[in-house]
């Protein structure tokens, strides 16, 4: 049996990546003794090292599906035009996944969408061509109930809601509770233009600056967790902004994105992690540093409510920014064990030694892939 994952994996985005893994763990797990083939992009901090690979270019993928037994689309958040349509020689957009489940279709193998963001979808032309790439999909979860709303609106029926891949306990953790004298990372990403982008590093910075007026921030880190050739992309500049435009008495770095394991170490050693990134949340949270997620789209303020963390919207001022960090070392200081739940320590562990998973996420998912199996007849 060969099953193609087909999501924005190596792209330079350190989520997408971490949601490919997880998804070609549990698909390995359903699979024993078969082949699992990731659609993969070539520029990533998870280079997959059970799996097959093959480029993300719209021609390979069709020849692995045209070859495979079963297809999955996802997860990430993967079904809208926010950019636009792409077209079929392109390894994005709604175009690109139409094409994966038209041939997926003409060739008789089943497809599952598993744990993908849905929206914005602007236009009818968007919501129609989301129903027919669905209408073609054997099995559907959504990573939020706002993509899962989306759906309904269009038709769809049967849409299983399972928490985003990437919330697992991880090999690291936090050893000590927050310190006055705080460490912070931060991680900005590109937003509308490049004057709102540049606002929103300035207030952060602000934020910064009235902490470390006050002596509770000393140290900051950069984190950009999307390191990609295309500007409106790539973290590190507007994460670097911020770190340009602190006035304060801080010590400053940049992190550069090397290796996951090593990305995970870096969360750990922070106190608190003050992210516009969706991932820079759940990361942080799941070595058990507080976090504060900066809004930008429904799916961090999802996320972050599912996981205890404070949120600020995009307009939030440099007050309100500082405060919020200042309540999540408060709490953090007398509750330094923020792991996640048991439940997701227990499914992290059996992931490494490939037993059944339990959590809701990953158990939803391997649920979804079986059925698949055995649609493909497996």
């Amino acid at each position: 049996m060969r099953i193609v994952v087909a999501g924005y994996a190596g792209e330079g985005n350190l989520g997408d990546d971490i949601l490919a893994a997880r998804l070609a763990d549990i698909a390995s797990q359903a699979l024993s003794g078969s082949t699992v083939v990731v659609a993969w992009g070539g520029r990533s901090l998870w280079a997959p090292p059970e799996v097959e690979t093959v480029g993300r270019g719209l021609s390979e993928v069709l020849e692995a599906v045209a070859g495979s037994d079963a297809v999955i689309i996802g997860p990430g958040g993967i079904l809208h035009n926010a950019r636009g349509f792409g077209n079929r020689h392109r390894d994005r957009g709604l175009a690109y996944y139409d094409a994966i489940t038209a041939r997926a279709a003409q060739r008789g193998v089943p497809v599952g969408v598993i744990g993908i963001g849905v929206g914005p979808l602007i236009g009818s032309a968007a919501r129609r061509l989301t129903r027919r790439i669905l209408d073609r999909c054997a099995t559907i979860s959504v990573r939020d109930e706002n993509s899962r709303q989306i759906l309904s609106d269009l038709g769809v029926a049967h849409v299983g809601v399972i928490p985003d891949l990437a919330v697992v306990a991880s090999e690291h953790s936090r050893q000590r509770p927050p310190q006055q004298g705080a460490t912070l990372g931060v991680c900005i990403r590109p937003w509308i233009n490049g004057v709102e982008t540049r606002r929103i590093s300035r207030s952060v910075a602000s934020a910064i600056d009235l902490l470390a007026g006050a002596g509770q921030v000393t140290n900051i880190v950069g984190m950009p967790l999307s390191a990609s050739p295309i500007e409106a992309l790539d973290d590190r500049w507007p994460t670097a902004l911020v770190l340009d435009a602190v006035t304060g008495s801080v010590t400053r770095s940049l992190s550069t994105i090397t290796d996951l394991n090593d990305v995970e170490r870096g969360f750990a050693d922070l106190d608190v992690m003050v992210s516009m990134r969706l991932h820079g949340v759940i990361l942080a949270r799941n070595v058990g540093t507080p976090s504060v997620g900066i809004v930008y789209d429904d799916k961090v303020r999802t996320a972050t409510a599912a996981l205890g963390s404070r949120t600020v919207g995009l307009t939030a001022d440099p007050e309100s920014i500082a405060q919020a960090v200042r309540n999540e070392l408060a709490e953090g200081r007398s509750a330094p064990k923020m792991h996640p739940p048991d439940a997701a320590a227990d499914q992290f562990r059996a992931l490494r030694r490939r037993e059944p998973v339990r959590t809701a996420a990953l158990a939803g998912a391997l649920r979804q892939i079986e059925s698949l199996l055995l649609a493909a007849g497996a």
